[in-house]
């Protein structure tokens, strides 16, 4: 009896059962090895999810100006309205339309969007901007302010942008969008990655 009671529950003799300093170091070594592979793949698929994000709130922003333009005659909004303390800017004229005000942010930018005191956003501190192009006689040749009936290529007009690199020039780059290519877009017949031609 004696006997098969050592076999099963072992001997007291011995070692006591334990890991040796170089399993453990084997173990550390594999675990560091498998972290080293998954981190950039990890962090490959944050920035997708924001490049995601950001595409979202470009087409919230479109469609917003579209509801703004069933309310205001046809007419897109523009980049900004009035003078002084009374100036308001798109943001604002879009901001109706919207859940939120995060939508303005672009998930990728270094800043997020300052307002001043008064609650309207300042200028060129927004993630996005709006395509409010002038010749050179001063005319608009942008979406801004336009009637839906003189966009003649919605598909091909840009309208919001990302990647407005003003309040962030050093930290954006020489203009580059953050979606990695020249600029994202919420084109006025929607978004997508790039214009249908």
């Amino acid at each position: 009896m004696y006997r098969r009671h050592s076999i099963l529950c072992g001997s007291t003799r011995g070692a006591t059962a334990g890991f040796t300093l170089v399993e453990l170091l084997v173990v550390i070594a594999i675990i560091a090895i498998l972290a080293a592979i998954l981190f950039p793949v990890l962090a490959a698929a944050r920035e997708k999810a924001r490049q995601t994000a950001c595409l979202s709130n470009l087409r919230q922003i479109g469609t917003a100006a579209q509801l703004y333009a069933q309310d205001y005659d046809e007419r897109l909004p523009g980049t900004e309205l009035g003078e002084g303390d009374g100036e308001y800017r798109w943001l604002e004229m879009l901001a109706h339309y919207m859940k939120n005000r995060d939508v303005f942010n672009c998930p990728s930018a270094p800043t997020k969007v300052l307002y001043q005191s008064n609650g309207v956003a300042a200028e060129f501190s927004y993630s996005y901007a709006m395509n409010d192009i002038h010749d050179t006689w001063g005319r608009s040749i942008g979406a801004a302010f336009q009637p839906l009936a003189a966009i003649t290529y919605a598909a091909d007009t840009l309208y919001i942008v990302d990647g407005w690199p003003v309040a962030t020039e050093a930290a954006a780059g020489a203009g580059a969008g953050r979606l990695g290519c020249a600029a994202g877009w919420a084109a006025l017949s929607g978004c997508g990655d790039e214009p249908l031609r």
